[in-house]
């Protein structure tokens, strides 16, 4: 949100990059984010603030003490780090920026934030779907806030494709060949918001409906939500869930992905999906030079994995990639978790897009041998060509067949009824 003092004519152009309000739903707290080419203004403002037009008209958020202690400090200066509970970060464009967190409660639950959108198709030319657009879970590394996906939107923002069942009937009744489906790719299907607009469990009773095979990626536990339909649909063809798990130890997890479910319930998850009959699939990525590179780290997602039964795990290599758009969310959250970190990934990486952990050999060495004596696959390749190939079941069919003569069911774009 943009925002200016009250009787003042905003300049909407200058303010869109230079103040502005957001929603860290890492710390839950709302941040105040300046930016100056001299110095960070001694103080921001004092008293109420209020949004400019784009925002909600009228609304204001107080920030009584957010730059009361603030000292102004020359641009170029060396002050990384925590400065009287805010800090400070260079954002990229030059600028040294301060941020404030705000005291105050951010309206309506985590994932309010959405706006609907009409698409003009939902199947990309390899059966996969997005059904939401952002993320509020927080996870540091994520690519998907990159620039080159042309986001045009904020990305907390979730944006809702209205008329996605309905294209994705419309494309499945056309389908001469059945196939598997996918979701999960840019967007995590299991999003806060799926639990009320529940597209995601519409978008598996139409696969189940239609006859094709399924396959998700998800850090969430909501997931078993919809083990009815995953069951079902793993009856006729296949159903595979796929998780990412990058981080072992519980405290470290909450910051790197602080929206999502924690590691221990997502390997809880996993097991469930075992006993249930689910084939799983983990992504073991990213792996964070200087954070969770660690043996102990590889060895206990992989010992999570062996208790699930897990059939593969992804792993492409231990390191993380970065460009632009993630790069700066990443740096940002650097400084704010582990101050200095950021300083040491520029001495180290530069700009590169593929940023490797100096133990990457020793670990990928050690991730193929747990692997290997456990019998989990673990060739990318192998992996992907699990996924999608599709597999139907002769007994399903026959069964299919004899239910449609007996029991013709009514759809109603949810569940059968």
């Amino acid at each position: 949100y943009l925002f200016y003092e009250e009787g003042t004519v905003p300049d909407l152009e200058y303010q869109a990059w230079d103040i502005r309000i957001s929603f860290n739903y890492g710390t839950g707290y709302y941040e105040l984010q300046q930016a100056s080419d001299d110095t960070i203004m001694k103080p921001v403002y004092e008293g109420e603030l209020w949004f400019a037009e784009g925002a909600v008209q009228g609304s204001h958020v107080g920030i009584e003490w957010a730059s009361q202690i603030q000292e102004e400090i020359p641009f170029g200066t060396d002050r990384t780090g925590e400065i009287f509970g805010n800090y400070l970060v260079h954002n990229g464009k030059g600028l040294l920026e301060a941020v404030y967190y705000l005291e105050t409660e951010k309206n309506g639950r985590e994932g309010e934030d959405l706006h609907y959108v009409k698409a003009k198709g939902i199947l990309s030319s390899s059966n996969g779907m997005n059904l939401y657009r952002g993320c509020v879970h927080g996870c540091i590394y994520c690519d998907s806030r990159s620039v080159c996906y042309h986001m045009d939107h904020p990305f907390e923002d979730i944006e809702v494709k209205e008329n996605a069942i309905e294209l994705l009937e419309t494309a499945l009744k056309r389908k001469r060949k059945k196939c598997m489906l996918g979701t999960g790719s840019m967007t995590d299907p299991y999003i806060p918001l799926e639990k009320d607009l529940g597209n995601v469990r519409k978008a598996l009773a139409l696969a189940d409906r239609y006859g094709f095979g399924f396959t998700l990626i998800t850090k969430s536990s909501l997931v078993l939500r919809d083990l009815d339909l995953l069951k079902r649909i793993n009856e006729k063809t296949k159903c595979v869930v796929q998780m990412t798990l990058t981080t072992y130890d519980e405290e470290l997890c909450r910051k790197i992905e602080p929206g999502v479910s924690g590691t221990r319930e997502r390997a809880e998850v996993l097991m469930e999906l075992s006993r249930a009959g689910i084939p799983t699939v983990v992504w073991l990525c990213p792996i964070l030079p200087f954070i969770n590179d660690t043996p102990e780290n590889i060895k206990g997602i992989l010992d999570y994995c062996i208790k699930a039964k897990v059939k593969g795990v992804i792993c492409f290599s231990m390191g993380v990639t970065l460009r632009e758009g993630n790069r700066e969310y990443f740096y940002r959250q650097l400084d704010r978790l582990f101050p200095g970190m950021k300083e040491r990934y520029i001495r180290c990486y530069g700009n590169q897009y593929e940023v490797p952990s100096p133990r990457s050999r020793e670990l990928m060495s050690l991730f193929h041998g747990i692997c290997q004596e456990n019998g989990i696959w673990h060739d990318n390749k192998q992996i992907f060509q699990y996924l999608h190939q599709f597999e139907e079941k002769q007994e399903a069919v026959q069964l299919s067949l004899f239910e449609d003569v007996l029991f013709p069911g009514n759809f109603t774009g949810g569940d059968y009824v």
